[in-house]
């Protein structure tokens, strides 16, 4: 689909009074949600626990929380595998759905022979009860209780629930491109308030335009031609993306109190190639093209004042 019809059905729905059960339909009918696999957010799950590792770090005996759980809390559910003691996740707004837990941990226990093989340094003894609880679980709470996952929703303070200093690895996946950059010092400043005195975040961002996901006419930039006017219309609640490059990513972190312990940035092959004659507006020209062509990084970041 082209990604301007998909603006303009998104745009449509946003200003209809569509519950987010609503807007689940139609994704079961005609989007995402048709085919619901796991698949890509578990790989997505070994890539955060493949940096972890690379760093000596794991998450056998740690409590961790998260924000942008979404339609089912599939890394939470991975990470239980590993060791994870419990897991808080929060959204802004309810979008968590029983049948999509259910069938996310099915999928968990058919391909739980071959997630073992991929993390075998993960995988430990903790793995065993937690395909238990997958397999025995007949609801969606039940599921959860048994995994220690609690799930909570709050549009203005999602963390105001944690206590100070209480998280040891505070993490997110494909969540902080979408968050208005006004309230990004905020939420650093709510992570370094949760986490442990030697406690960590993690980050997977995805910071190439995600219309072209669905649409191979456009590249992975195509959203660094417009102003910050234009690119306005253009963001709906269904799809807001604040466009924000790796490096101020960076800067906004180490500016909330965050040293960078961990940075792996992917390029995107394609916009590399295509810069050259690529129409920036004004206010991207001044950053490199590394940083205008990365598609993904993974960052791994710490509080100043931890040991």
């Amino acid at each position: 689909m082209r990604w301007k019809t998909k603006f303009y059905l998104q745009n449509i729905l946003s200003h209809l009074p569509l519950s987010s059960s609503h807007y689940f339909w139609l994704q079961s009918q005609f989007g995402g949600f048709k085919h619901f696999s796991i698949q890509s957010k578990v790989e997505q799950g070994i890539s955060l626990l493949e940096a972890l590792h690379a760093n000596g770090l794991g998450l056998r005996g740690r409590m961790t929380a998260e924000i942008g759980t979404g339609w089912a809390p599939i890394i939470p559910m991975l990470f239980s595998f590993t060791g994870q003691s419990g897991c808080s996740t929060f959204d802004v707004s309810e979008l968590l759905r029983e049948d999509l837990c259910m069938q996310a941990a099915e999928q968990f226990s058919r391909s739980a022979d071959l997630l073992a093989k991929r993390i075998p340094w993960a995988w430990g003894e903790e793995a065993v009860p937690a395909l238990g609880i997958m397999q025995a679980s007949r609801s969606a709470d039940e599921l959860l209780a048994g995994l220690q996952i609690s799930y909570h929703t709050d549009p203005t303070n999602p963390l105001g629930l944690l206590r100070d200093a209480s998280i040891d690895l505070f993490f997110t996946n494909d969540t902080l491109e979408h968050i208005p950059c006004e309230q990004l010092h905020p939420l650093f400043s709510e992570i370094r308030r949760i986490l442990k005195p030697d406690g960590i975040m993690l980050h997977l961002v995805d910071c190439s335009d995600h219309y072209s996901f669905g649409d191979k006419g456009i590249n992975r930039i195509n959203f660094l031609r417009f102003s910050a006017g234009e690119w306005n219309r253009y963001n709906t609640r269904y799809l807001f993306q604040n466009r924000l490059r790796p490096s101020e990513f960076r800067t906004m972190m180490m500016e909330s109190g965050f040293s960078i312990d961990y940075w792996k940035q992917k390029q995107d092959q394609r916009s590399l190639g295509e810069l050259d004659r690529f129409p920036l507006a004004p206010e991207y020209l001044g950053f490199s093209a590394e940083d205008l062509c990365a598609s993904s990084f993974i960052v791994i970041a710490r509080p100043h004042n931890s040991t």
